[in-house]
Parts: C-alpha cells; sequence; structure tokens
C-alpha cells in the first residue's frame, strides 16, 4: 500500500506544478501592485483547476481503466502469456496496478465516499482475488459502515478470519490451558488435510506410503485429516492398507470464515489426541495443520514434527502470477508490494517451522530455504520422496494399448504424466518435440501427455499449431490404469519451469518414473539437479529452453543401448535408496533426536524402588515362560565351573575377574552377539527357578551388574551390545534377572542399576532400527520383546511395549513366511531354527493371533521337504548339514513329523512334487516313504530359485542338489560361519559379502554352486533388485520331473530346465543369452566327496567308487570339460561347509566356452541311462527337447 506507481508519480507531479503556477501568480500579483482581489481569484482559480485536475484523474482510472478494461498495461505486465481473466461478479476489472492505484488514490484523496457500493465492491473483490486482504478489508470496512448491508459484514467476517489464520493470530486467540496426557509408545498422529483414498495426490500418497513404512517397521501410526473431509460423520475411523484415518467432524473448509472453520477444527483434532494419546504429533504442510498441531501439542505436552513437503506460498504466487499476468514479479513488489497472501503465508510457515521440535523436508534445496527462515539446521532432517517399487514396478510397452493410439512399434515416445499447470513447463516439452520433428531423427517420434489441467487446451492448440497432430493427450486415465500409461512412455520428460516454486520442491513423479523403467529427463532447476546429482541416472537439460531440450532428447534417440543403461541403472537407485522402509527409519531418528525412548521406569518408580517392584511382581499373574522361548540343552554347572562354551570356541570362564565386555569373545561375531545376548546366564536362571539354588542367582547377578554398569549408559564403542538380536534374547533374561532379586530383596543398588538398564533396553527395543521384519531377527525381538513386556507388566510403558511387540510379531510371520509356507531368507536351516521357535512360542501362549498360528502351520508342512532322504538338512544358501531326526513331536504337521521320525510318527506325504511359487523353491521326493526302513531309498532333488533380500543370500540363483540311490551325488557349499565382518565401503562389502573370511566368501560364491557363472563374476546380490521368485514350469509326466527358472543378471539372462528321472538320469539345459560383449562362461556342478572324479575327455566325466562306475556327467553342447577339482587351496575350489568352522573337499566339476555372446549347455548325469534312450523317454511324454 506504500509503494506508489507510476500513476501515482503522475498525479503528485501535476498537483506540485499547480501548486508552484499559483504560487507564481500570487508573487507576480504582489511584485506588480496587482489588488490581493486579482492574486486571490487567481489562487482560486488555479485550486480550482487542480482539483478539477485531481478528480477527472480519479475518474479517468476508476472508470476508465477499472470498468473499460486496460488501455494501457502496467510495465510488469507487458509480454505476459497468460490470458486475461474478469472478475467474481463479472465486472471486466483487469490490471492489478489499476486495482491498486484505483483504491490508493481513492484514499488518497479522500473520495471514498462518491464511489457507489457496487463500484467499491468490485474494488474490494479484486484486491482480495490477487491476495492484497488488508487492502481489501479497508475497503470492505468502509462499504459496512457506510450501506450496513448483510452481504458486506459476511464478506468482511471473510477477511477478517482468513487474515487471522495467514498471520498465526489463531495461535494465540485459540490456545489450549497445558493439560499433559500420558502418550501411548511408538504411536504416531500425522495431522494432514485430505488423504485417500477420497483424493490422490503426492501429498496423500506419501502420507499413506510413510504411514504403512511406519507400520512396518513397528510403530502405529495414525492419521487425522481436517474438519469436514471425508466421512466427518462418523466417529468410527477408517482404515486403509492397515492404517488408521480419523475424520473430523465439521463444516468442510470454505462454508465458514476460515478463522471459525480453524477453530471447529482444532477441536476436532483435539478429540482425536484425547482418544489416541499419540508420542508425537507430525504434521504435514500447509500451516493449517502446522498451526493446528503447534496449539495442540502445547496444550497436552506432545511433541511437534513439521514435515514441509512444499511451500505453498510460492506455489500460490506462482498460480496468480500466471493468471493474472505478473510477468515481473521483483517490479510488482517495488510498484505495489507483494500480496499478503503471499507474505503472511510465507512469515507464518517459517515460524510455525521455528517453533516445531524437529522440521522434516523432502530435499536439500527445501532445507536450505528453511534454514533461512530462521530454523537452525541441526533441526532439519531430510527425508526424500520414495517409492513402492511393488505398485511401480518396471514395466513395458503394452502393445494394445499402443495400437489404441496408434502407437507403431518403432516409434519412441516422449511424454509426460502428471497435472498440466502452467509453472510444469510442458509447453517446454511441446516445443522442443516439434524440433526434434523438423530436425529429423532415427527414429519415429511421439508426443505422449497423460493428465489434465488448466493449461491442456491451450497445450493441444499448440501441439497443433506445430505441426503434431498425432501429438497424445489422454485427459485424466483411470488410476489402475497409470502404470500401463508409463510403459507407453520411452523418455519421460519432467520440464519445470526455472520459477521460484520449481527450484524448490521436489516432486515425486521422478521416482515414480524411475521405477518404472523409464529413461528420465529433467530441467535443470535446483531441486531436480539434486535428484540427478544423487542417482547418476538422470540427463537435464536447460530449464526454459526448448532447444537444449530437443538437443538431449535426439541424443538418446539416437543410442538405445545407452537408454537401455540408464533406465536399468535409475531403476536400481530408485529401488535402493529411494523406498518408504528406508524413509521410516529415517522417522524413527527424528522421532528419537526429539527425546523419544527417554528414561521413564525410574523416573516413576520413586522412593523405595526395590520394594515397588518386587509389589509390582507380588501383583502380577505368573507368567508361562522362563528366560528363553527354547529350553537350555546345557547344564547350569558346566557353564559355571567349566565355562561357557559356544560351537568350537574356546569356553569362556566367569569366575568373578574383572570383565573386559570391550574386547570379550569380539573376534567373531555369533560368540560376541551371543555373549552380549547373556546366553550363559539362561541355565543358571533356570537351574535357581527350580531349585532356589542362591549360587546360581549370585553368579548371574554379579555378571550382570558388570554388564549394566559398562552399557546401561552411553554407546556400546565396536562392542554389540546393543545388535538387535542380541537385545531381543537378552531382555527376558533381564527381566526374570530382576523379578529373582526383587522378590529376593536382593541388593537396592543393584536392582535400581538393573532398573534403568529394563529403562534402556525398553528405549532400544522400542527403536526401528532394532526390528527387521524381514530378517530373522525380527522374531527374536519381537519375543523378546513381548517377554520383557509381559514379565514386566505394571512398569510403565511396558502396557505399549507388549502391543508393538504383538504387532511385529504378525509383521514378522508375513514378511518371514511367504503365502506358501517357504521361508523367504534362502535357507533351509533358518526355515528350521524359525519356525521352531515360532512353535515354541505358540505352546507357550505368547502367540495367539489366528493369522500367525496359520502361517506356521503351512511352514511346518514346507519343513519335511526340506529334509533329505538321509535326515539331514539340505544344505542351500546358509545351511549346515546338520542331521535333525527327532524322537520327540517337533511340529503338528503329520508328513513332516513322518520324515522327522523316520515313519514313527505321522503320515507320508501323498505327493511327490512340491512347487513354492512364491517363496521360489521346488523339492522332489520319489517315491515318498511308506514305513520306517525305506526313507534312504527316496530320489531327491532340490531347486533353488528365490532371491528376496541379501539375507542369508548366496550367489546361487538356479543351483539344485540331488541325492540318489542312498547318497548325495550334487552338493551345495554350506554356511562355514560368520568370521571377521567387513566395512561398509569395502570392496568385499559392495561385492556381496559381509564376512572376510575366505573361507566364507568360497562358499557363498557362484563357483561353489551348482549353477551357471559369465565373466568369472559372482551373481550380483547387492546392485540387483531381488526378483522374488524365479520358479517357471514345475510338473510332473509320467514319473518324469520338469523344474525351469529364468533369472535376468541385468548384463545377461538365464534359462534353467532340469528333466529329472528318479534313480536313472538328470538332464540340465542352461539357456544364457544378452551378453552385451564376448565372455567366457562356466556351468559349474559340485560333486559329493564320496566319488572319484576322472575327466574321460573333454565331454564326459565319470565318477567311481570302489574302482567301481558310479554314474557319467556328459556335456552335450560345445563347451569343454576341465579338470575336476578337489580340495585346492589357490585359490579355494573344491570344497564344502557341513559344520560351521570347517571346510571338506568335494568335487568341482565346470564346463567352458571361450568368447561368446550367448550359449546353451546341456548336462546329462546318468547312473546306466544313455542321452539316446533318455530323449526317447522325454519326448514320449510330449517334452520339447532339442538334440545336441
Amino acid at each position: 500500500m506504500h509503494s506508489l506507481g507510476p500513476i501515482v508519480r503522475r498525479a503528485r507531479k501535476a498537483a506540485v506544478a499547480v501548486a508552484v503556477l499559483a504560487l507564481a501568480v500570487l508573487v507576480l500579483a504582489v511584485l506588480t501592485s496587482t489588488g490581493a482581489f486579482y492574486a486571490a481569484a487567481a489562487v482560486l482559480s488555479v485550486g480550482a483547476l487542480g482539483l478539477g485536475a485531481l478528480s477527472v484523474l480519479r475518474w479517468r482510472i476508476v472508470v476508465g481503466e477499472l470498468f473499460l478494461s486496460a488501455r494501457r498495461r502496467a510495465p510488469h505486465l507487458r509480454g505476459s502469456r497468460s490470458r486475461r481473466r474478469s472478475s467474481d461478479d463479472g465486472s471486466p476489472l483487469d490490471g492489478t496496478e489499476d486495482v491498486l492505484e484505483a483504491w490508493y488514490l481513492i484514499q488518497a484523496s479522500g473520495t471514498e465516499s462518491s464511489l457507489n457500493r457496487r463500484e467499491l465492491l468490485s474494488i474490494a473483490r479484486g484486491l482480495r482475488r490477487r491476495g492484497y486482504l488488508t487492502r481489501a478489508l479497508e475497503c470492505t470496512s468502509h462499504m459496512v459502515r457506510r450501506f450496513d448491508n448483510p452481504a458486506d459484514r459476511e464478506f468482511e467476517a471473510n477477511l477478517k478470519g482468513e487474515i487471522a489464520v495467514l498471520s498465526g493470530e489463531v495461535r494465540y486467540t485459540l490456545a489450549r490451558p497445558y493439560t499433559p496426557l500420558d502418550p501411548v509408545a511408538g504411536r504416531v498422529l500425522h495431522v494432514v488435510g485430505t488423504s485417500l483414498p477420497e483424493q490422490q495426490s503426492g501429498y496423500t500418497l506419501r502420507t499413506q506410503y510413510t504411514a504403512v513404512a511406519q507400520l512396518q517397521s513397528g510403530l502405529e501410526p495414525h492419521v487425522v485429516t481436517q474438519a469436514g473431509f471425508g466421512d466427518a460423520t462418523s466417529d468410527e475411523p477408517q482404515v486403509v492398507d492397515g492404517v488408521v484415518y480419523h475424520r473430523s467432524a465439521g463444516n468442510e473448509r470454505g462454508t465458514d470464515p476460515l478463522d471459525v472453520w480453524f477453530s471447529q477444527n482444532l477441536d476436532a483434532v483435539e478429540k482425536v489426541i484425547q482418544r489416541v494419546r499419540p508420542m508425537v504429533l507430525h504434521a504435514a504442510s500447509d500451516l493449517i495443520n502446522a498451526q493446528t498441531a503447534l496449539i495442540l501439542g502445547h496444550a497436552y505436552g506432545i511433541p511437534v514434527v513439521y514435515e514441509s513437503r512444499g511451500f505453498w506460498e510460492e506455489t500460490w504466487l506462482q498460480r496468480e502470477a500466471d493468471r493474472f499476468g505478473w510477468s515481473d514479479l521483483d517490479e510488482l513488489e517495488r510498484a505495489h508490494g507483494l500480496p499478503d497472501t503471499y507474505t503472511l503465508r510465507r512469515d507464518t510457515e517459517d515460524a510455525c517451522r521455528r517453533d516445531a521440535e524437529r522440521v522434516v523436508t523432502l530435499a536439500d534445496v527445501m532445507a536450505a530455504r528453511i534454514a533461512e527462515g530462521g530454523v537452525e539446521p541441526s533441526r532439519i532432517s531430510v527425508i526424500p520422496n520414495g517409492v513402492d517399487s511393488e505398485s511401480f514396478p518396471v514395466v513395458t510397452r503394452d502393445e494394445t494399448l499402443a495400437q489404441t493410439h496408434g502407437i507403431e512399434p518403432e516409434t519412441v515416445t516422449i511424454g509426460y504424466v502428471s497435472s498440466l499447470v502452467d509453472y510444469e513447463g510442458i509447453d517446454v516439452l511441446v516445443d522442443a518435440v516439434a524440433l526434434l520433428r523438423e530436425q529429423g531423427t532415427t527414429s519415429k517420434v511421439r508426443l505422449v501427455v497423460v493428465g489434465d489441467g488448466p493449461e491442456r487446451p491451450a497445450l493441444m492448440d499448440r501441439a497443433a499449431s506445430l505441426g503434431l497432430d498425432d501429438a497424445i493427450f489422454t485427459g485424466k486415465v483411470p488410476h489402475d490404469a497409470v502404470l500401463d500409461y508409463y510403459g507407453l512412455i520411452d523418455i519421460f520428460v519432467v520440464p519445470r519451469r526455472p520459477v521460484e516454486v520449481c527450484h524448490l520442491v521436489t516432486p515425486l513423479k521422478p521416482f515414480e518414473a524411475l521405477s518404472t523403467g523409464r529413461v528420465l529427463v529433467m530441467s535443470d532447476v535446483r531441486a531436480l539437479s539434486e535428484i540427478a546429482e544423487r542417482s547418476q541416472a538422470v540427463t537435464l537439460f536447460e530449464a526454459g529452453s526448448a532447444d537444449s531440450l530437443a538437443k538431449q532428447l535426439s541424443a538418446l534417440i539416437s543410442a538405445p543401448d545407452e537408454r537401455a543403461r540408464v533406465a536399468a541403472a535409475g531403476a536400481r537407485w530408485v529401488r535402493q535408496s529411494r523406498t518408504w522402509s528406508l524413509n521410516a527409519a529415517l522417522y524413527h531418528e527424528v522421532y528419537e533426536g526429539i527425546g523419544l525412548g527417554a528414561s521413564t521406569v525410574a523416573r516413576s518408580v520413586r522412593g523405595d524402588r526395590g520394594t515397588a517392584v518386587k509389589a509390582l511382581f507380588s501383583r502380577r499373574l505368573p507368567v508361562s515362560f522362563g528366560s528363553a522361548v527354547r529350553p537350555e540343552p546345557r547344564s547350569a554347572e558346566s557353564v559355571k565351573h567349566e565355562g561357557w562354551r559356544l560351537g568350537q570356541h574356546e569356553p569362556v570362564v566367569f569366575d568373578g575377574s574383572p570383565i573386559d565386555w570391550d574386547t570379550l569373545c569380539a573376534e567373531n561375531r555369533s560368540w560376541a552377539f551371543n555373549l552380549h545376548a547373556w546366553d550363559f546366564m539362561g541355565p543358571a536362571l533356570d537351574r535357581y527357578a527350580e531349585t532356589g539354588d542362591a549360587e546360581y542367582l549370585d553368579w548371574s547377578r554379579d555378571i550382570a551388574r558388570s554388564w549394566a554398569e559398562r552399557f546401561t549408559e552411553g554407546d556400546a564403542g565396536s562392542t554389540m551390545a546393543w545388535y538387535d538380536m542380541a537385545i531381543g534374547l537378552r531382555a527376558p533374561r533381564l527381566a526374570l534377572l530382576l523379578e529373582m532379586l526383587a522378590v529376593r530383596d536382593d541388593d537396592r543398588d543393584v536392582v535400581d542399576l538393573l532398573l534403568r538398564c529394563v529403562d534402556r533396553h525398553r528405549a532400544e527395543l522400542a527403536k526401528a532400527v532394532a526390528f527387521n521384519a524381514g530378517s530373522n531377527h525380527g522374531f527374536y525381538v519381537a519375543t523378546g520383546q513381548l517377554m520383557f513386556s509381559l514379565r514386566l507388566r505394571g512398569l510403565p510403558g511396558m502396557t505399549e511395549m507388549l502391543e508393538q511387540a504383538r504387532r511385529r510379531l504378525r509383521l514378522v510371520a508375513r514378511a518371514q513366511f511367504a503365502a506358501d509356507g517357504g521361508h523367504l531368507e534362502h535357507s533351509p536351516e533358518y526355515h528350521r531354527m524359525l519356525l521352531d521357535s515360532f512353535t515354541r512360542a505358540i505352546e507357550l501362549g505368547l502367540v495367539d493371533d489366528p493369522e500367525v498360528v496359520e502361517s506356521i502351520r503351512r511352514a511346518e508342512d514346507v519343513l519335511g521337504w526340506m529334509v533329505e532322504p538321509s535326515g539331514h538338512m539340505v544344505q542351500i544358501g546358509d545351511s549346515p548339514r546338520w542331521k535333525v531326526l527327532s524322537r520327540e513331536p517337533v511340529t503338528s504337521s503329520p508328513s513332516t513329523e513322518f520324515i522327522l521320525s523316520r515313519g514313527v510318527r505321522g503320515a507320508p506325504a501323498e505327493e511327490t512334487l512340491l512347487a513354492l511359487r512364491e517363496s521360489g523353491y521346488a523339492f522332489v521326493r520319489y517315491p515318498q516313504p511308506a514305513g520306517t526302513e525305506d526313507h534312504q531309498d527316496s530320489s531327491y532333488l532340490s531347486f533353488m530359485a528365490g532371491f528376496h533380500s541379501r539375507t542369508h543370500k548366496h550367489a546361487d540363483d538356479l543351483s539344485f542338489t540331488w541325492f540318489d540311490r542312498g547318497e548325495e551325488i550334487v552338493v551345495d557349499a554350506g554356511r562355514f560361519g560368520y568370521v571377521g565382518p567387513v566395512a561398509k565401503d569395502s570392496p568385499e562389502r559392495l561385492a556381496g559379502h559381509f564376512y572376510s573370511a575366505p573361507e566364507r566368501q568360497y562358499v557363498e560364491s557362484t563357483r561353489a554352486h551348482s549353477t551357471v557363472e559369465v565373466g568369472g563374476k559372482d551373481h550380483d546380490r547387492v546392485r540387483r533388485e531381488p526378483y522374488g521368485s524365479a520358479l517357471g514350469v514345475v510338473e510332473e509326466r509320467d514319473g518324469l520331473y520338469r523344474l525351469c527358472g529364468a533369472v535376468d543378471h541385468d548384463t545377461w539372462q538365464h534359462e534353467r530346465e532340469i528333466i529329472f528321472s528318479p534313480g536313472e538320469w538328470l538332464l540340465v539345459t542352461d539357456a544364457v543369452t544378452g551378453l552385451a560383449r564376448r565372455e567366457t562362461v562356466r556351468s559349474h556342478l559340485n560333486i559329493s566327496a564320496g566319488f572319484a572324479l576322472k575327466r574321460k575327455n573333454s565331454s564326459t566325466v565319470t565318477a567311481t567308487r570302489d574302482g567301481e562306475r558310479a554314474f557319467s556327467i556328459v556335456e552335450l553342447s560345445q563347451a569343454a570339460f576341465v579338470r575336476p577339482t578337489s580340495g585346492a587351496t589357490a585359490p579355494l575350489r573344491g570344497w564344502r561347509s557341513t559344520t560351521d568352522l570347517e571346510l571338506i573337499p568335494s568335487w568341482a566339476v565346470s564346463s567352458v566356452v571361450k568368447d561368446v555372446r550367448a550359449h546353451t549347455f546341456r548336462t546329462f548325469l546318468s547312473f546306466d541311462a544313455d542321452f539316446e534312450a533318455a530323449s526317447e523317454a522325454i519326448r514320449s511324454r510330449g517334452i520339447l527337447i532339442e538334440k545336441p
């Protein structure tokens, strides 16, 4: 209002000129002795002339410019591409400067009263529409005073309400008294505006994906939406994919003055907070949600995290600039000041960020802008947009959809998927494609624009005028069709304009495009440049330049191999580095950073803590478990007096001497984590529970005190004290020890120390980083937490911890076991181990969730198929070769019990073939044993075709094992053990190894498994996206079994077919294709050391036992066998590990073909039959087979 535009300056110059002229006439009259009458007359005449000029000027502005539509344009309006709009009431209000100048001059001349109500209302509405709220309020208040019209009073109330909310005034007028709540551990309330399923946008999707990931990480997220959104008539929450959404009662936003509606919204959200009792309020843009959370967070003592997902004031200003033709915002600011809607919102957003405990935003460029607003950088966390790779898998073109739009197979499509608004810069994309057409390209090019918005009609006209008559503008497409349209686009362009909102805000679409395998080209605005820098898989062009974009597109069109490379690299990066599950861990760090997890037990058990805790245990109902899920097999006497022994390690004796916890057992990870899990203490606690022998409780107490003094406060150094599985196993032992000591009225100082240690455990267990549902460790954390909280129920926070533990256990069951019952960690031994623990937990009553119980029952049925005819667990992945037969029932599965008891219990399975299509295993057992003496007589084949994560996964895609005629033939390398952890940034880690021991690295390698190898490199387990199950056709035809799988190794492909005639022969066909250059390709077999192997010639290897022929291996392709190797040391070759920390010889058999781009191995293993007889058997069953 204080800025003067050109018109005001001209008016002032005219007034000054008139005044000077009047003064000159007066002086002249005096000097020439002209009478005062003449001088006065002159002055009056000139004054009248001046007033008349001002009046004419005012009415020229008000009538000529305001109502006759802008015969001239202000300097900052010239050259605008935007169409001019009319005002709310149809009056031709045009030109922001006109409205602002008119009101200024009207006020300056004091002539408001000369305008009628309609004229004033037009000005007020014009000012409000342009965001100049205080000026609109001045005009409206004048109307209210003059005309006393109810509509004017309503308009005035709306303006006052809008200013009160945007200025932040409501934070003080609507403040609540301080009434702290007792929050529920792990519960987060997200305060948002709108949500799925009613509204789908980048914001609502981020809310949903974030909440789902937090739920899976062990937190309990709830979401509350603004008053009037969705079904606000019901108090019942709405559940969307497991996420609880609370709807707030009240009128829809916009139906009442904004401050009135805000008050209703505040009341409604407050009721939700009282019901949910969250530990943190997590507000997301905009300031409505931020102010709501800050007011209520202060009232109830709940910390607030404010997530700035965008800068709404910048988005608003850019939209209005396009709408009203403000081509030069700097000139607008100099002439009139920026609109209140922008400045008030900007300043209040900054204030909200300063007042929140922590601020989350999406990119470094956004964090820098937030810091400029006065937020300390240490309180800002960047948690980028992510992608749900299951919702956005890599897709290829749907040819049916392409034909629908007339897209020919060889056509390169260039496109975009999103809202069509001006600042997205789609006009630049249209111009660039037109330039490509003019310049000519190596391929046909089509433009595909998917989405709708206000710019679509103008963009379609622009495309047509540039000769792009075949450009495809789909308009809005159904949500379930969006993925198909991504697949329709070869090169995805994000052409955002070089304006502030685009420089600052990171959109979601680039991540989705990368995840689907699109080649991504983006303008070089700061927010998008940050994505390009991080991914190293994005092409940038100069923002706003169609020439620059056309140049980059032309280069990509002419380089299909480069397009394929960057598409694969982009998909890999976004799936590894930009996932919602990774974000969940970052959110937990944010929550921890504002004090969540601080001590509650030690603060709340006041005074005589020992007495209080003893009373607690005396009131609590007995629990059905001891210190661990499984009973301890070792005796307390041997552990106490002879030392604690784990595997092949030297015994550790605890004799009262000082214990160096930082170095003890540190040389081996398994040894170290079991030490810190207090594995040694279980037998002693069980002995005290059974006999009351104080010797064992005193021994346990002294060791625990030593450990707690070292680790209750501060960090753990390089030890494994707070390793996830160590915490999970130690926590129930600590709880039992505390109970025993408190009930015995033990040393109060020790009880106090252990109480503080309990609180540290509660805090550590609650952290997201302590729980990974996708690892078997998640089970031990969840069950340990369950036992810990059940035993200590009644201490502060334990009820909530119990709820979290139960949720986690459900997540583990879903994540660890597929729907087909197979375990997803690539290891039958971990299937057995986790199943055993789950079964015991069910028996103890720790698990009663029907969903979890049903999942475990399916896994029990699968376990029997993982046992070889010899009674040993089949070696796949990290599995030792242990005999798993049991005299006592282990499962509730009749078929598995029949195998484990050698026919004493249960009943044989009816099927001879099992395909686990989700987990990626296949097994053959033929014939199924029928009694107690025939188990060893079965033929047995296992096939590994799963890759679900890096956990326990070897470089063993499509490997197999074979047991026949009473013994192992084709074997696996085993586990060896977890020895010598490597640094995260070491070359070994980048190659897929977690451990440095050469033996461990060997058993993980491709050459240690019966599969194919390209270029001497292991199968990639780090950069390659896990494919889940690669299982293909699995069938039985008249006694022949056919097992197939196919794996994409990114730079080459492998298809394997195994045809198996039990007791007779095995035919393995391996097609290796897609090699970008000529390579050496090997097919490996690992054969049991029970045979003597000899290469007969380049195509045949014979196996003998005691000089007698046992079987032969024939390579039917052009590949040649090298000499079989056993027990080689430089390099390691021909070994297996049946027991941890030991290698024993096996036979490594490899056939090799060099300098090829593709090759198909055909390997025939046979006891007696020749290949022709086998081929005839195969063909007779309708299976196609090529002649070698």
